[in-house]
């Protein structure tokens, strides 16, 4: 899966809340600041939970090899951005993972199924 929106803007435009950063080559912070990133989306995706506002998370180029479930009720207000628009992880943010579940799901309410994320629009960080 490409990514370089990765679910933008589930609903309307919110107040501004925190961002969040995530970098694969970077060490590793659970702050997931600019200057310190996380390192993996799930880690930036627990962070976001832990703050009461609408947040945003950004991700930098590369691959990353994990599998994102969006299932909390506060990810619907989450802004998720990578880069670029292919699948060179060397330009652009790539989600990949072994197996044929989805890479990328969400959902709400009881009876809510399972989506996957829509083809996204370029952007960068």
């Amino acid at each position: 899966m490409t990514l370089a929106s990765l679910v933008s803007a589930f609903s309307p435009a919110q107040a501004s809340g925190a961002t969040f950063f995530v970098d694969a080559e970077a060490a590793g912070d659970p702050a997931c600041s600019q200057s310190a990133p996380c390192t993996t989306i799930n880690e930036a995706v627990a962070a976001s939970r832990a703050n009461a506002e609408v947040d945003t998370i950004k991700i930098a180029t590369g691959l990353y090899a994990e599998r994102v479930e969006l299932t909390n009720p506060k990810d619907s207000a989450l802004t998720i951005e990578g880069s670029g628009s292919g699948s060179d992880p060397g330009t652009n943010t790539v989600i990949r993972t072994a197996g044929r579940r989805p890479t990328l799901s969400w959902r709400w309410g009881r009876s809510a199924a399972p989506r996957r994320a829509s083809p996204p629009a370029a952007c960068a960080w």
